[in-house]
């Protein structure tokens, strides 16, 4: 077998694991970027790799890095130490090419998300004398009241949603499920959108649909959501600064910053996200911490005497 053909095993094995869609893309065009550079050197199979050195993979980072991002490129070289040790094991291959590869290092971005007050004027934006209106006001509150990926709101079953208890039930990465509460607001939300529906005779397996009642893509909800953004731009001057490049994962942003800011405990916040590393959800202190330091300049008198 050839290297491309070992990638597609192991691609294929990812798959039977249940990640996601996205992610096998993305470690699909990784590896395809590395299979042709070693082809391009005449190594094409698993003993040819013998011939792999920190030179060459140097010269190969140097090349990706002169067409992609820092993050991008930190992404690829963790799917390409993968890869390796997974040919480790499942081939005579006996070298640990993962050992070669240095990770470059990456500023990652704090998490874009609505303030409070943002937020709340989003969601007061849509017209519910209408069907889409109250669809999309139920999709928005069911998305931040309990910090739902694009993915989990579109794939949300009718009866994954326990009204009584104030529970939702989602499938996440990796067919992780886990349960969140929704709150009160969302529900109600949801309870208007589902009397529309039966009004409509329109009730599907599905929460959440499109105008012609089909399941709603990931695509629709963060077209949906850019139609509202632009409508709260043209009020920014009214409700404060408002950050550019907001997106449907900005809402699940603020749901986790919103939480933390009211004294939620880290771990129960990672619970509800369903992170499996709490380094992960701790990306949010940073951004509560710039908060305060936002509230510091603003409030404390020293600092006022400065501006003046």
């Amino acid at each position: 077998m050839n290297l491309a053909q070992f990638t597609e095993r192991w691609l294929s094995e990812l798959r039977q694991k249940g990640r996601s869609s996205h992610s096998l893309r993305a470690y699909e065009h990784d590896l395809n970027s590395w299979v042709l550079f070693l082809e391009s050197k005449q190594i094409q199979t698993v003993k040819d790799l013998n011939q792999i050195d920190r030179k060459l993979i140097r010269t190969f980072l140097s090349n990706e890095l002169g067409h992609c991002a820092s993050s991008t490129l930190a992404r690829k070289v963790s799917t390409l130490r993968q890869f390796s040790r997974w040919l480790r094991r499942n081939t005579d291959f006996e070298r640990d090419l993962s050992l070669l590869w240095a990770s470059p290092r990456v500023q990652k971005p704090l998490p874009r998300f609505f303030g409070i007050e943002e937020m709340l004027s989003l969601l007061d934006l849509m017209d519910e004398s209408t069907f889409l209106g109250v669809r999309d006001r139920a999709l928005f509150e069911v998305m931040y009241g309990a910090g739902l990926r694009v993915d989990e709101v579109t794939g949300l079953f009718w009866d994954s949603i326990d009204f009584k208890k104030g529970w939702v039930r989602v499938i996440g990465k990796g067919t992780k499920e886990r349960e969140v509460p929704i709150g009160s607001s969302a529900l109600e939300a949801l309870g208007s959108y589902l009397n529309w529906l039966k009004k409509l005779e329109q009730v599907n397996l599905k929460v959440f649909l499109n105008y012609r009642y089909s399941p709603l893509s990931n695509r629709s909800v963060a077209r949906i959501l850019s139609k509202y953004l632009l409508k709260l731009y043209s009020l920014s001057d009214e409700i404060g600064l408002l950050p550019k490049n907001l997106s449907p994962h900005s809402i699940r942003h603020s749901f986790a910053t919103h939480l933390l800011a009211g004294g939620a405990d880290l771990k129960v916040i990672q619970q509800m996200l369903g992170h499996s590393q709490l380094s992960t959800t701790q990306r949010y202190t940073h951004v509560d911490l710039g908060t305060l330091v936002d509230e510091y300049h603003q409030a404390h008198p020293l600092e006022d005497l400065l501006k003046k």
